[in-house]
């Protein structure tokens, strides 16, 4: 089987997050997969820029380059008819594009992944609702992409169920659940090695809790903010350390204002943290803090589980169905739970212990490998 695979932009795939750690470790392991030979499509003037620093995975791969400049050749592909991907490699059976991208085809079959419907969800508590504009042309790519796709291949259950309630699909078949999965570098216990990175946060022989995804609201930032604040009443010597760029303006407002008069929150702001120290400070943090109002999936859950940390979760969209039992899961801005989460976890180190071996068998069955093969078996059989 002959699969190209197409994403754009081409520089996800350097400091991924969640959507860019299925592309390039989806890509990766389908393109090793025994009978399958893999071609990375990419937009020739990109991959020049950025191929020395491209994942080993994809960087290895035979390419096939396509023309032009890569927003304008992403334009063509995904809204007019004039340019079928295959065109310019006509040997290919599938296309897989692993984000949603509903590029036009000739001969191919066509694979897309969809991670979440977030921008066509009116009603999440919380979050301000998405603009008239941005609904309407998100629906307008789902549309097309259901139109288009031979199949769709769906992160989670929620996700899938949630695309059916949103849009008439006669075979509910053409949706199949492959998941995510866990990069082996999040598979650790901590070290002695580890004080090199702890030091360079300025975290070693401090006790905190990791948050990712930033402040935003989306990631339950409000909820982060207000932890804070009920972590400093409480006098616990713990701070939250958040690690992602995207915040709302007003939660940075709120974290100045109190430490420009002197009176600092214990909260944190790291940026993007790379994967290998992203490890090493879940796998030394007291707890991983995802209060989040909606996940197509949730990946960084199942990445603090594999770095044996315990999960305090919110219990909205795919969480629940990603955490199980495995983590602590309460309402998303149930601060007073959360922060009964953290002091036990800070004065009970069997009870933490007990959700880390809990966690650890939880994520087992969450790999690559399995999701990659999900995928294969779809493409096979449909």
């Amino acid at each position: 089987m002959q699969i190209g695979f197409y994403f754009s932009p081409l520089r996800i795939a350097l400091n991924p997050t969640g959507v860019g750690r299925h592309t390039t470790c989806m890509i990766s392991k389908l393109a090793g997969s025994e009978g399958v030979s893999g071609v990375l499509l990419a937009n020739r003037h990109s991959y020049a820029n950025i191929a020395s620093r491209l994942p080993s995975g994809l960087a290895q791969m035979p390419t096939t380059l396509l023309p032009g400049r890569e927003r304008l050749m992403r334009f063509l592909l995904q809204y007019t008819r004039l340019l079928p991907i295959d065109r310019f490699n006509n040997k290919l059976d599938w296309i897989y594009c692993p984000k949603e991208q509903p590029i036009y085809t000739k001969q191919a079959r066509l694979a897309v992944t969809v991670h979440d419907v977030v921008s066509l969800e009116n009603n999440i508590p919380g979050m301000p609702k998405p603009s008239f504009l941005k609904r309407k042309r998100w629906k307008a790519t789902v549309v097309q992409l259901l139109a288009r796709a031979d199949l769709i291949l769906s992160v989670s259950q929620f996700t899938k169920e949630r695309i059916l309630q949103l849009f008439d699909i006669p075979d509910e078949k053409k949706i199949i659940v492959v998941g995510n999965g866990v990069s082996e570098q999040f598979f650790r216990d901590k070290g002695s090695e580890d004080h090199t990175v702890l030091e360079r946060y300025n975290l070693d022989n401090r006790s905190y809790v990791l948050a990712i995804g930033g402040l935003s609201a989306r990631k339950g930032g409000d909820t982060i903010v207000k932890l804070a604040q009920a972590i400093k009443r409480s006098n616990l010597d713990t701070e939250i350390i958040v690690a992602g760029t995207t915040h709302t303006p007003k939660n940075i407002a709120a974290v100045e204002e109190l430490a420009s008069f002197g009176n600092p929150l214990p909260i944190r702001l790291l940026g993007y943290v790379h994967d290998h120290d992203l490890s090493v400070l879940l796998s030394n943090s007291l707890a991983f803090l995802f209060p989040s109002l909606y996940e197509g999936f949730g990946i960084p859950a199942l990445e603090a589980m594999a770095a044996g940390t315990p999960v305090i979760s919110s219990n909205t969209t795919s969480l629940p169905e990603v955490v199980g039992d495995a983590g602590i899961v309460v309402e998303p801005t149930a601060i007073s739970e959360m922060l009964s989460a953290i002091t036990e976890f800070a004065r009970n180190d069997q009870t933490r212990q007990e959700y880390i071996e809990i966690g650890r068998k939880r994520v087992t069955k969450y790999t690559w490998n399995q999701c990659a093969s999900r995928a294969l078996n779809a493409l096979k059989t449909y």
